[in-house]
């Protein structure tokens, strides 16, 4: 019986897995003889193997282990392979070995690569099976399943809906195909393609690439010995990646490989990649749970989803009123950056999206090791100069300033909120509703700044035109119309100048926010 690892660690889902069936019905477990003999046939890819390389079907037993009957061929010209000579029926591997078309450096490789497939034979049948990275991890993950008394058809189907729901891919990995953008699998090829090219970026080999198959096959997860081999391809996978790997692969095989816009379900966030490799993580709109045996003078580390301030809680029965927390840029050796109390009452400074802070908590009132509690986030206001929040034309933004106010205009602190605006020119109407009328004269306030031709940051506000404002004037809604150059981004400023319990100014700040209606239309 084949054996296969098996790890307890924080998953993130990700099923990697091969949907390959000869047309018809579902295959079964076992193995029959057939009158007539069939042949598979299909694109062998890394990058393409090279013309050479071996490639071999093998029958597969009922729990998924390697039978003694096989046949064996050679892969030709573009990674092409056909296997002649199949004379059972049944779930079948096939393998494919040799040198590769290297997509990131832009030569051959100088070592080989071994990656396999698994399909159903039928009589009678000849099925077209491309061999990739995706068919590998799905081949040991069905053969898995099969080790543990599924057949095979089910084993098939469980790693295609664990595929599905992680990769976001909607075609059987089998017909992916990296020389060719063929309509109806561009996207998920061009979404291979990245991942083979961030292997090849990050140095992974064969034993890296047999780990995240191991690691896959054991619960269809990647969560134990192959998280380090998938952080480094999320690092790696970036979008210029993709686009010099498909120069690469048209300039030596005078093809149009597929392209995409992206939006990969195997790019994870800086937070979700994270927990890959981390035990102690949250996300926005997450709370970390713990116990003081577990966790205390450990570091939690969090990834804020968007720009803005933000304000941290600690919620527990018998936390005290010493209780606390004290915030690092990335690790508790970092810059500290503020401290806070457990109740959550404090406006942090703003956080950048997709940084890394860490946290050390002082639990003080907890006594037992099991004694829990939780750490809490709220964003309070929006982006920041840095890293202004974009706006769509005519399309409502559901937005947010803080309660609190310091510094000098037009730097408040939480009390502003920073948006953009690209391409966008002409008169058009800016405006803010759906909150309550100040008591007093107050409200929100808008600002428009003019920047320079692809700018994207306000660095000093002082040195940008200012294009026109206006006050709040105490009622639910505010508004200002403006003539916007052509070719200029535009920076709008939103800052809370209400007279109420809704500004404050105090020390430490308190964590409120006015929630409201942002909308830019044309006139």
């Amino acid at each position: 019986m084949r054996r296969y690892r098996s790890w307890s660690v924080l998953a993130v889902s990700l099923g990697l897995f091969l949907l390959v069936a000869a047309c018809g019905g579902g295959g079964g477990s076992g193995s029959g003889e057939s009158g007539d003999t069939v042949s598979a046939s299909g694109a062998s890819q890394k990058g393409p193997f090279r013309s050479g390389g071996t490639s071999t079907a093998i029958r597969l037993n009922a729990d998924g282990s390697l039978s003694n009957e096989q046949v064996t061929g050679s892969i030709s010209e573009r990674g092409a392979y056909q296997l002649s000579g199949i004379d059972w029926t049944g779930p079948t591997l096939i393998r494919m070995e040799g040198d590769f078309y290297d997509e990131v450096a832009g030569n051959f490789s100088s070592d080989s690569r071994t990656l396999t497939a698994v399909t159903d034979i039928e009589s009678g049948n000849s099925p077209d099976v491309n061999v990739n990275l995706y068919t590998y991890f799905a081949a040991e993950r069905a053969r898995s399943l099969m080790d543990n008394g599924e057949a095979f058809a089910d084993a098939l189907s469980t790693a295609h809906s664990e595929l599905q729901s992680v990769l976001g891919i909607s075609s059987a990995p089998s017909e992916l195909n990296l020389l060719e953008a063929i309509d109806g699998v561009a996207d998920d090829s061009a979404n291979l393609l990245l991942f083979s090219a961030a292997v090849q970026e990050g140095n992974i080999g064969q034993d890296g690439l047999d780990a995240l198959a191991a690691d896959f096959a054991d619960d269809g997860q990647i969560n134990g010995d192959g998280a380090d081999e998938l952080s480094t391809i999320q690092e790696k996978g970036t979008d210029q990646l993709l686009s010099d790997a498909r120069m690469q692969l048209q300039n030596q095989y005078s093809t149009e490989p597929p392209s995409s816009s992206g939006g990969f379900g195997w790019k994870l966030s800086a937070c979700d990649a994270a927990k890959l490799t981390e035990p102690r993580v949250f996300c926005s709109d997450e709370e970390f749970s713990g116990t003081k045996g577990d966790d205390e003078g450990e570091p939690i580390l969090f990834f804020p989803e968007e720009s803005g301030f933000y304000a941290f809680a600690m919620n527990g029965t018998e936390l005290d009123s010493f209780a606390g927390w004290t915030r690092y840029k990335d690790t508790l050796s970092g810059t500290e950056l503020d401290t806070g109390p457990a109740d959550g009452d404090t406006t942090t400074s703003s956080l950048n999206a997709g940084d890394q802070y860490a946290f050390l908590l002082n639990l003080s009132g907890l006594e037992q090791a099991g004694d829990s509690f939780a750490l809490t986030e709220a964003r309070v206001s929006d982006g920041r100069a840095s890293d202004p929040v974009e706006l769509e034309v005519g399309t409502a933004f559901a937005a947010r300033v803080g309660y609190a106010s310091s510094g000098s205009f037009p730097d408040y602190g939480a009390a502003t909120s920073w948006y953009r605006l690209d391409g966008v020119s002409g008169t058009h109407t800016i405006r803010t509703s759906g909150y309550m009328a100040d008591s007093g004269s107050g409200g929100l306030r808008i600002d428009v700044y003019e920047g320079d031709e692809g700018q994207e940051t306000v660095n000093n506000i002082g040195a940008l035109p200012q294009i026109d404002f206006v006050n709040g004037s105490g009622s639910s809604s505010n508004e200002l119309t403006v003539d916007l150059a052509a070719g200029k981004p535009h920076f709008i400023l939103i800052t809370n100048q209400f007279s109420d319990y809704r500004r404050e100014i105090n020390s430490p700040p308190t964590t409120g926010t006015v929630e409201f209606d942002l909308k830019v239309n044309e006139n």
